[in-house]
């Protein structure tokens, strides 16, 4: 199994550099200019300290960012802002390839129908050439 620790990383106020500390090997600690470079140090620092660079590479690293509260709320509230877009976009995607193969069984030109739906011609082609290959089609039609 692999050995997993925690790494706490702070950002020095007055520097602007970011302090990160192993919390199950106090003597593991260094600092970055960003938490990507101390995240990488970190590594180079359980190296020195354990001599084993195989070790040091190996192990799972679980990052705590500690963050002012202000921060954690703004970083919380983008998060969820992108979580929603995405569950939109696959919702307007069903949606979409439903209308599509409406206004297909009613004959409409590829042109109409991408002008209607608000998408571009060669994206309705592509649900029309899905819905003709898909299994269940294949399965209507034999």
């Amino acid at each position: 199994m692999r050995k997993r620790l925690t790494v706490d990383y702070e950002r020095d106020q007055a520097s602007g550099w970011w302090t990160a500390q192993v919390k199950e090997e106090p003597g593991a600690i260094t600092q970055g200019r960003t938490v990507a470079e101390a995240r990488r140090r970190i590594r180079k620092a359980l190296w020195a300290l354990w001599d084993d660079k195989v070790a040091a590479e190996a192990v799972e690293i679980r990052d705590n960012v500690k963050l002012p509260a202000k921060v954690r709320r703004a970083v919380a509230s983008s998060l969820q802002a992108f979580s929603e877009r995405d569950a939109a976009q696959r919702t307007a995607k069903v949606r979409v390839r439903a209308a599509v193969r409406v206004l297909q069984q009613e004959r409409l030109s590829l042109r109409d129908t991408a002008d209607l739906l608000g998408v571009r011609r060669q994206y309705v082609h592509q649900v029309r050439r899905q819905s003709l290959t898909s299994p269940r089609r294949a399965a209507k039609r034999a």
